[in-house]
């Protein structure tokens, strides 16, 4: 009966610890402005348009510059980065992905999405 007492003692205190648990992310506020200029072209360049993939010869589209990767803003933009993020395959960046990051970061996705909730500015 004592270890059983002590095993519940344990489970309380794990599931105690676990209800405390919250996520905590402070590097992105989607109140201010998210700019292609000002942050998303470096993201873009980096997870992107490196050679090999959306660089204008190879991967559909160009991603090189604004005019670029205008032609894709709205809805393909957002289902591919956003919706698709799971997917290994159809979301950006993919892991087959060679010369570049698998995954965007945590801070790299929040700004994606201020960006695409802003409608896409440029500067």
């Amino acid at each position: 009966m004592k270890k059983l007492a002590i095993l519940c003692l344990v489970a309380v205190c794990f599931w105690l610890a676990c209800t405390k648990d919250t996520f905590e992310f402070t590097g992105v506020d989607c109140n201010e402005a998210v700019t292609y200029d000002g942050q998303m072209q470096e993201i873009i360049d980096t997870n992107c348009s490196y050679s090999g993939c959306h660089d204008g010869a190879n991967a559909p589209g160009d991603y090189t510059d604004y005019s670029g990767l205008s032609v894709h803003f709205g809805r393909e933009i957002f289902s591919r980065v956003v919706e698709r993020v799971q997917d290994t395959v159809l979301g950006m960046p993919p892991n087959y992905a060679t010369g570049g990051p698998k995954d965007l970061s945590e801070e790299d996705f929040m700004l994606f999405n201020c960006w695409i909730d802003q409608e896409f500015p440029e500067n």
